[in-house]
């Protein structure tokens, strides 16, 4: 098993310097596979990207790789995490990182400080109410939008371990508009989870705002048989922007 886990993670890293250097040359790709290579096959003008959940820089570092000109807006509301990701991030101009939460009202509330900071969430679980936890300041994404005057977002990426709905309801106006092009977001499918939203909560929401279920990625099985889907980032596409 760790042989096959070691080749698996050399083919991934031989393909994405590839896909960094042209990804034209990874034709033989199918569509699914690598999110940035989707996006950029697809032709999309990616100009604004919200990273909500951004932990130490991971996904904001690949988007600053695939989308050089776009400007990339980074949320770690966690202090010792949000250092981490300043330092990480801190040679590409382009990313913006930001000291705060985003959700559905401007407020004061605590986040779960965990050991693995992948999994710092400000939904109030049951598994972890003796947890140690830090206030942390909430902002709406409309509010954010209109302060720094962003009138569109192109990928709303949000990873916020069971909060993403109330990250969603704070760009109420934006989606209104028209104004948010793609949507990628961690997803549940255990219900037993409670740090995963379940798909098709986050699928009824957006179906109604006009977004429709482009692909998913990235998916974690478990179970002896690997056959148990637990979680995995899905991708929506507002149909008001872009072509079938």
């Amino acid at each position: 098993m760790r042989f096959k886990l070691y080749i698996g993670k050399l083919i991934n890293q031989i393909i994405i310097k590839t896909y960094n250097f042209n990804f034209k040359l990874l034709g033989f790709i199918p569509n699914g596979r690598y999110l940035n290579l989707d996006l950029q096959r697809a032709g999309l003008t990616i100009d604004n990207i919200f990273d909500v959940g951004a932990n130490i820089g991971q996904t904001a570092l690949g988007f600053a790789q695939a989308f050089p000109y776009s400007t990339i807006f980074s949320f770690e509301p966690v202090l010792q995490t949000f250092e981490i990701l300043k330092k990480n991030t801190s040679k590409f101009s382009k990313i913006k990182t930001n000291n705060i939460a985003l959700g559905q009202y401007k407020q004061v509330l605590s986040i779960i400080n965990h050991e693995d900071s992948e999994i710092n969430s400000l939904k109030r679980t049951t598994s972890f109410e003796n947890e140690k936890s830090t206030s942390i300041q909430v902002l709406t994404g409309q509010s954010f939008c209109e302060e720094n005057n962003i009138r569109k977002i192109d990928i709303l990426k949000i990873d916020v371990e069971g909060f993403e709905m109330e990250v969603l309801m704070g760009f109420d106006e934006l989606f209104l508009k028209n104004n948010v092009k793609c949507i990628y977001a961690e997803v549940g499918f255990d219900q037993n989870d409670e740090l995963k939203t379940m798909f098709s909560d986050i699928n009824t929401y957006l179906s109604k705002l006009d977004f429709v279920t482009s692909g998913f990625y990235e998916p974690y099985r478990w179970g002896s048989t690997k056959l148990r889907l637990g979680f995995c980032n899905a991708l929506f596409i507002n149909t008001n922007l872009i072509q079938n």
